[in-house]
């Protein structure tokens, strides 16, 4: 669970690892890969609204744009991803 910005920071940083890298499906690599990415929809989820003033707000942002991109290269893998762990919404929720 993350719960500060610095743990934001960390949690985000090996998930766009993983985005440049795509783990192998079923292995330890992608049970991380799944379990921070759904840490990161739940603090995202939990932040004010409204939230483009939170430390967050870039990071969220640069998750966005790279998972967009992934979607574009992984098309097979990135199916559902949205809407599994909740992201494509705006910060305020919308």
């Amino acid at each position: 669970m993350i719960k500060t910005p610095a743990e934001f920071d960390i949690a985000l940083e090996r998930v766009l690892g993983y985005l440049s890298d795509p783990p192998q499906p079923g292995g330890h690599e992608d049970a991380e890969f799944s379990r921070l990415m759904e840490d990161i929809a739940a603090y995202q989820a939990a932040l004010p609204t409204p939230a483009p003033e939170h430390p967050a707000a870039p990071g969220l942002d640069r998750l966005q744009a790279e998972l967009a991109d992934f979607q574009r290269r992984h098309p097979d893998r990135a199916e559902g991803i949205t809407e599994r762990f909740g992201f494509g919404r705006n910060l305020d929720g919308s």
